[in-house]
């Protein structure tokens, strides 16, 4: 499964963009890394929803015996749960068939990587599906559970300014109770993408999520009704955006 493929495996076309100021880059890229194991890294393919298979090997010429293969990954970055011997490495990427557990496509370019001598190996991380097991059911999870987050408002009661709250709630939330409910951003002009466009789209999308977040925060830990309905505004607005963009 290292070896090069046969014209009768690659049933899809892997698309390699170059990588620019505006993008991720494909990382490591002939380098020596300072974390062990290190965050592989490189463009998305055209369809998000394809998995990749990502391998790593000793020789550049990645024979089977010298090779370990990482597939069905769903995203475009990758930390291996285990660390790597010091010494220089080769890694590309692939498009992964789950249904025929096999690559879908050829190869992506090789690009290498050197574990130095001494580097520490940091704690193993848990895979998404561990991770997915062991999360909370109920709500809020985000940044708290249900648990902390009842400390944390009792908390609170005691002290208003615990955790610089006081600073949060001024900074973060009242501009979020005062100000209109973001508009969703308008079409580019002719279709045509537009830097500074973009720019303000982005912004404006952030600011969307702010606003859901730090109310709905604040709602809960405060107990405010008002809060969490004016969080509820802004998720409402998020949710009738054309998801077309």
């Amino acid at each position: 499964m290292t070896d090069a493929l046969t014209p009768a495996d690659v049933t899809a076309v892997l698309d390699e963009p170059k990588a620019s100021a505006l993008t991720l880059r494909y990382q490591p890229d002939n380098e020596t890394v300072s974390e062990n194991p290190p965050r592989f890294a490189w463009l998305p393919p055209l369809d998000e929803h394809q998995p990749v298979v990502l391998r790593v090997s000793r020789d550049a010429g990645y024979p089977e015996a010298a090779t370990t293969l990482y597939p069905g990954i769903r995203r475009n970055f990758f930390t291996p749960s285990a660390g790597f011997a010091p010494g220089r490495y080769w890694w590309s990427y692939a498009l992964w068939d789950a249904s025929s557990v096999k690559p879908a496509s050829d190869w992506s370019q090789s690009r290498s990587f050197t574990v130095p001598e001494g580097l520490a190996e940091t704690a193993p991380l848990p895979s998404s599906a561990d991770r997915l097991a062991a999360s909370a059911r109920s709500h809020p999870r985000l940044w708290l559970g249900a648990a902390a987050a009842t400390k944390f408002a009792a908390d609170l009661k005691a002290d208003p300014g615990h955790c610089s709250f006081a600073k949060f709630y001024e900074r973060s939330v009242k501009p979020f109770v005062e100000k209109p409910v973001t508009a969703e951003p308008a079409p580019y002009p002719g279709n045509t993408k537009v830097a500074t466009i973009w720019r303000q789209i982005y912004i404006d999308c952030q600011e969307m999520l702010y606003g859901v977040r730090h109310l709905a925060l604040a709602g809960r830990l405060l107990g405010d009704k008002a809060l969490l309905e004016r969080s509820k505004a802004w998720l409402l607005a998020a949710a009738a955006w054309d998801p077309n963009g």
